[in-house]
């Protein structure tokens, strides 16, 4: 979300001796941009879903935009980090901030508010919601399921891909809803019966997210 200009020298009329002049150092290469989560709170319906004032809105988006400009340097410096160790210090920092934007949205947020985002926050992150540590030791997670979780967590991003770079407009929801369907059931072979029913109550009622995709599917 970043020009060099170059001038030569004219002749005017004589002949001059040239010197070679050393080339322009290349631009620097862009820095991908942070992995912020997306807001919630910006999606569809789900501000009016949780009552929140436009007084609210504006707080909230205000924390929101100062968390990012202070994390977006740590970020950036992780950038010269091998791919393994990127990866593993990228987890680590999404972690931090995502613990530092509750914080800061639970003096905006009443109590009623912060519970239900809480669930919404779970069910919209499927399996990446398993590297919250409070939800390993809610559900008592072995280590056979965690190593499940992982390998379904990368198939989720997959899936996530090919259906953001092919989902038409009109047929992205369908293909989002047979995504949500498909990880339910992956789930319920991973879980338990009772670590299901404590999943039901750490994610309440099931929320209708709508999810843009690419309108010039490659």
């Amino acid at each position: 979300m970043r020009f060099f200009m170059t001038s030569s020298l004219l002749a005017l009329g004589f002949v001059a001796t040239s010197f070679a002049q050393p080339p322009a150092p290349p631009p620097p290469a862009a820095q991908p941009a942070p992995p912020f989560p997306q807001p919630l709170y910006r999606m569809n319906d789900v501000a009016r879903a949780l009552n929140l004032t436009p007084e609210q809105i504006n707080r909230i988006n205000e924390e929101t935009v100062r968390l990012q400009s202070r994390y977006r340097r740590d970020f950036d410096a992780i950038g010269r980090l091998d791919e393994r160790e990127r990866l593993n210090r990228t987890q680590e920092l999404l972690q931090t901030y995502n613990t530092d934007w509750r914080k800061a949205a639970n003096d905006v947020f009443n109590e009623t508010q912060r519970q239900r985002y809480q669930q919404l926050w779970l069910q919209y992150e499927g399996f990446n919601s398993f590297n919250d540590p409070d939800v390993r030791r809610r559900l008592n997670l072995t280590d056979p399921q965690r190593e499940q979780l992982r390998e379904a967590t990368q198939w989720s991003e997959r899936r996530m891909r090919e259906l953001t770079e092919r989902g038409r407009a009109e047929e992205g929801q369908r293909l989002y809803d047979d995504y949500l369907r498909e990880r339910q059931e992956r789930l319920g072979r991973i879980l338990t019966p009772e670590q299901i029913q404590t999943w039901r109550q750490l994610t309440g009622d099931a929320y209708p997210f709508r999810v843009q995709f690419n309108t010039n599917p490659r």
